[in-house]
């Protein structure tokens, strides 16, 4: 950006949809407590938000991002921002709803000048294997099925989806469901409330609808997508996305993060599982046991039945 020049930011395309734009000093702005672009810090320079072309301001424009989207896209929405301060040369974007998703912008002087160096970090760069990059995901490779079986580390003899595991779309959901599955898995000693323990199962289980999204998106078939599925597949990223940004938050703030590693499960270390075909006999040798033992109730029974009839 130029100092001294106003830019007009258009959030009209559906991708903004849950992502009201604001400005700060520092990477993720108003999610991390520090200084905004706002009046009465620094020069002043502020954002001015405007509802389809009527000047608004962020308590108005800011809530009807969470309108249903259908009825989001029929409202135009912009932002307009001029810097003016002689001190800054550059700033960050952030959204007002989730976190981790600043932006870096250098502020010169003159069209063309070079950007001054950065003077603030901003996140470590995500590394994705081809494994996620197949999925659409982050994170989910450990996780993946081994050889075309569902024999992986953390999730062994565990099926998610039952059948041949022959296609990305097979891979990609079996891996991110055994990464919900092993993640949701937490010490008692950790969840110090009960809503600590909502939230601490809660953020994987929610984690996982995303991933499933954008693993259907990624991998829509040879059908495609139907626009509705892909409306509820975008809602599902950005609602349950803005809930994890809470759910995260409200943790830190109490002092209970996520912890790094899961509490030890018989499932996980493989010692004591139970092949899915051997509960299946066992399910069908209880029902034979319990009809049995019935037959012989019932007959019993009888027998006294008859006998004081005599």
């Amino acid at each position: 950006m130029v100092r001294g020049e106003t830019y007009e930011f258009s959030q009209l395309e559906a991708s903004n949809w849950y992502h009201p734009l604001g400005f700060a000093y520092y990477p993720d702005g108003a999610h991390a407590g520090v200084d905004e672009l706002e009046e009465g810090i620094g020069s002043g320079d502020a954002p001015v938000y405007v509802i389809d072309g009527a000047l608004s301001d962020l308590d108005t424009y800011e809530p009807q991002f969470f309108f249903p989207e259908e009825t989001w896209l029929e409202t135009n929405y912009t932002v307009e921002l001029t810097v003016t301060d002689p001190d800054v040369t550059e700033i960050f974007y952030f959204c007002h709803i989730h976190n981790g998703m600043s932006g870096r912008i250098y502020i010169v002087d003159a069209e063309g000048d070079t950007p001054a160096d950065a003077e603030i970090e901003l996140y470590d760069p995500l590394e994705f294997d081809e494994f996620d990059e197949e999925c659409g995901t982050f994170g989910s490779a450990d996780y993946a099925p081994v050889d075309g079986t569902f024999d992986s580390e953390l999730c062994p003899n565990q099926k998610f989806l039952c059948g041949d595991v022959d296609s990305s779309f097979d891979r990609c959901m079996h891996a991110i469901d055994c990464k919900m599955n092993y993640e949701m898995r937490i010490e008692k000693a950790v969840a110090t409330s009960n809503t600590v323990a909502f939230m601490h199962q809660m953020i994987p289980h929610h984690e996982n609808a995303v991933n499933m999204a954008r693993v259907l998106l990624k991998n829509p078939g040879d059908e495609g997508l139907d626009e509705e599925v892909a409306a509820i597949l975008r809602d599902i990223i950005n609602t349950q996305n803005y809930q994890i940004t809470f759910m995260r938050g409200f943790l830190t703030d109490n002092g209970a993060e996520l912890v790094a590693e899961e509490c030890e499960n018989e499932d996980v270390d493989g010692d004591n599982d139970v092949p899915g075909w051997a509960i299946g006999v066992i399910a069908v040798l209880g029902v034979l046991c319990l009809s049995l033992l019935a037959a012989v109730v019932l007959k019993m029974k009888g027998s006294n039945v008859h006998e004081a009839a005599k």
